[in-house]
């Protein structure tokens, strides 16, 4: 067409970097990113070659800082690095499950508006109370801008997001609104349990007719 300059093979190059297919592991301690990309499977590197990230989120008087670089000042500002906040998701102050979190929580927990659970702290020299939901949503856009650089697009691809089979559709919910928050498209908020069983399936050899019986058990760290 006149006027346009791309050759076919630039149009292809970037049609493959967008056909990815991306799985959140959004856990308490460290989120992995699975990537499914020109039929190879693996955890994506983070920004220090890592293939895990520290799933938390500092606030300074100047900007925030995540993984690796805010656990540097845990120390320090403890007060203003957040840790531990996935438990939180969804949970209203009235919950009598929240007593069970606060003794890991280094910041003081306050009543939200609409009821639910809020974290406060200093951020750009001024009080500052964000819901857990805020609080990942910053930490997913942290995940999306190593997604979108590793595969060298300015769009993140559609996403699955692990979750523990427990959760409930409230705390589902809060993870997918998180989302959303930071412009990710959630697909669907999957059992960790049931993604396991799925990569242990999805290459499984059976003969046509045959029943093999697999059973897929979650050793958690607590």
């Amino acid at each position: 067409r006149p006027g346009n300059t791309r050759s076919q093979p630039d149009r292809r190059a970037d049609v493959r970097k967008i056909m990815a297919a991306i799985g959140l592991d959004f856990g308490d301690c460290f989120c992995k990113i699975g990537c499914a990309r020109l039929k190879t499977l693996g955890v994506m590197q983070n920004q220090i070659g890592k293939r895990k990230t520290a799933t938390v989120v500092g606030f300074t008087n100047e900007n925030r800082l995540f993984a690796s670089e805010a656990v540097g000042q845990q120390t320090s500002n403890s007060a203003n690095t957040v840790v531990s906040f996935k438990g939180l998701l969804g949970m209203k102050m009235s919950n009598p499950a929240l007593a069970e979190h606060k003794p890991y929580l280094a910041q003081e927990v306050v009543e939200c508006k609409n009821g639910d659970a809020g974290l406060k702290f200093k951020y750009l020299g001024k009080e500052t109370t964000l819901t857990p939901t805020q609080v990942t949503a910053s930490m997913l856009q942290f995940l999306k801008e190593t997604i979108t650089a590793k595969l060298e697009t300015e769009k993140m691809p559609d996403c699955v997001i692990g979750c523990p089979p427990w959760w409930t559709e409230v705390e589902r919910h809060a993870l997918m609104d998180a989302a959303r928050l930071v412009g990710i498209n959630v697909i669907r908020v999957m059992n960790e349990t049931t993604a396991v069983a799925l990569d242990y399936g999805v290459n499984l050899d059976i003969a046509d007719g045959a029943t093999q019986r697999s059973i897929i058990v979650d050793i958690g760290h607590s």
